[in-house]
């Protein structure tokens, strides 16, 4: 549903077109990330080793990100006129650079270790999915 939205803000004609399309770009975000924790639970749970390995935690990446989309999308909305510039969005990208810094991290392991950090740290990752569901 959230892909239908995105793709329905990108290509929709509006007086806040640039507003909607950063509204589309959240939609986008969050399609991607329940797509991955998706992935990440159907391998956890199905014990398959195989896709584990494929796996890297970019979920707090995206994360990170979905909240200066949101911030460029309630800026555009009000000011339709006003141009983001790169040096804006690199500024607001910031915080989700120690996030990058660990997947770089977690991908250069080997792979013995990072399926065990993986199933050690599966039921945390669990506890914070279910407070952020009731959060919201």
């Amino acid at each position: 549903m959230l892909v239908v939205f995105a793709l329905l803000l990108w290509v929709k004609a509006s007086p806040v077109k640039k507003a909607n399309r950063m509204l589309g770009l959240s939609f986008s975000l969050l399609a991607v990330l329940n797509a991955w924790m998706l992935f990440l639970y159907h391998a956890y749970n199905g014990k398959m080793d195989f896709l584990l390995s494929w796996y890297l935690p970019l979920d707090q990446v995206l994360i990170m990100f979905i909240g200066p989309v949101i911030y460029f999308y309630l800026l555009l909305l009000f000011d339709c006129s006003r141009i983001i510039t790169p040096g804006q969005v690199f500024r607001h990208a910031l915080p989700a650079l120690p996030a990058l810094v660990y997947v770089a991290y977690f991908a250069t392991l080997p792979l013995p270790e990072r399926l065990g950090m993986l199933l050690d740290t599966s039921d945390p990752k669990r506890w914070m999915d279910d407070v952020l569901d009731y959060l919201f």
